[in-house]
């Protein structure tokens, strides 16, 4: 795991493939394709890889990404050693810096002038798990609390399964 990044940047596949996603998105033909005829919400994790790829559809669809600091990778934002046993956790983008790189997102509190990312280093598998069950459970009780049908359209990278 030499030079791995705490909180990496988009390589430039992924800067088109994010372009990419933004046309396909923002056209309305081809997202009824996907059953999306209206898209209501943008969630995002607040890593920065994923701020940026939500960005083309945002600006294609008129929306403001909502940053769920919930909604993260597996793993979380650590730093780690040469054998890749110990790993001291970052806070990831600061609320500034959210700000001056994406101005129109909206941001949750627990963004702050440290960051967001709060946890003892690297994420386990089984607090990634239970994260997401508890993801779910928020998203099926915003469901079930809904008087019409809402699309949400969530981008997180990497792995984040309930």
């Amino acid at each position: 795991k030499t030079n791995r990044s705490a909180d990496p940047d988009l390589s430039p596949r992924g800067y088109a493939q994010s372009r990419l996603l933004g046309a396909f998105l923002g056209n309305t033909t081809k997202a009824a394709f996907l059953g999306l005829e209206k898209i209501d919400e943008l969630w995002v994790s607040p890593h920065k890889r994923t701020l940026l790829t939500i960005a083309p559809t945002a600006a294609a669809l008129g929306l403001a990404p909502l940053v769920q600091t919930d909604l993260f990778e597996a793993g979380g934002i650590y730093d780690a050693n040469e054998a890749y046993d110990s790993f001291v956790a970052k806070g990831g983008m600061t609320r500034d810096e959210m700000l001056a790189a994406h101005p129109t997102y909206v941001l949750p509190d627990d963004v702050t002038d440290a960051g967001w990312y709060l946890g003892p280093g690297r994420e386990s598998d089984e607090a990634c798990r239970a994260r997401a069950k508890r993801v779910l459970a928020r998203v099926r009780g915003g469901a079930r609390a809904l008087d019409a049908p809402k699309t949400i359209v969530a981008v997180v990278h990497y792995d984040f399964i309930a």
